[in-house]
């Protein structure tokens, strides 16, 4: 828990990402002082987002100019950011420990609100990073693009945890599913990447069914439900 507290996934994948750029000569190997500060860049620190290599490039050449519009902008962002992580989230941190006794609908409304939790503790320490990052003249990835009213699973998962999921598919999904690959290899390669993040946010049981779970939801889509003509009010009913 306490590695997962200090943020080191986050450092371990911007290493990773940079260190694969460097070894396939994609990217030139950059100065220590660069690559320590992409790795350790404080306005996201402990939570992401996870940037690119190319954001090597970005602090490469940054240099602080003062901008009041760009203030503004950074200021409203960090105001809600701080509205969804401290005041948002902390509210339905009151519902989500229901206990096993607890009638159905106890049981329901307490699992909506840890999602919830999830989401507006996150999001708001994505907004705060990217807000104070804007104030100094650098755009982060916006980790969130109002996942909840996707209108399937793909589309969810495209819209959760941006940087994340951009991290897996560049770095795992592409290179395994790589050209002449195995049917089998195609066809799996979702269920390895669900299986790998579940890992990376822990080394438990619950992770592990939590991936499969995912795994099999994307991979139904995918493969079957993709192919007909649903409204998309009911896919976002379903999440």
């Amino acid at each position: 828990q306490w590695v997962v507290t200090l943020g080191l996934p986050f450092y371990a994948l911007s290493m990773a990402a940079a260190n694969a750029d460097v070894l396939s000569g994609r990217r030139a190997r950059p100065a220590f002082g660069v690559y320590l500060l992409y790795v350790l860049y404080f306005p996201k620190f402990l939570s992401g987002p996870i940037e690119r290599p190319s954001f090597l490039d970005t602090l490469d050449t940054f240099q602080f100019t003062f901008d009041r519009d760009r203030l503004d902008r950074a200021g409203r962002w960090i105001v809600l950011g701080i509205f969804y992580k401290f005041v948002v989230g902390r509210y339905l941190a009151r519902f989500y420990f229901p206990e096993v006794s607890d009638d159905i609908l106890t049981l329901i409304v307490g699992i909506i609100a840890f999602e919830l939790r999830v989401y507006f503790d996150l999001c708001g320490y994505s907004l705060l990073a990217y807000g104070t990052s804007l104030a100094l003249g650098i755009e982060l990835t916006l980790n969130f693009n109002h996942p909840f009213f996707a209108g399937n699973v793909r589309d969810f998962w495209r819209r959760w945890h941006i940087s994340l999921g951009r991290w897996f598919h560049e770095y795992v999904y592409d290179p395994y599913r790589a050209p002449g690959g195995t049917p089998i290899r195609l066809a799996s390669a979702p269920i390895l990447v669900f299986l790998l993040s579940a890992a990376w946010h822990g080394i438990t049981w619950n992770f592990f069914f939590w991936g499969l779970f995912h795994a099999g939801a994307f991979v139904l889509y995918t493969r079957v439900f993709r192919h007909h003509d649903w409204p998309r009010a009911v896919g976002v009913v379903a999440f």
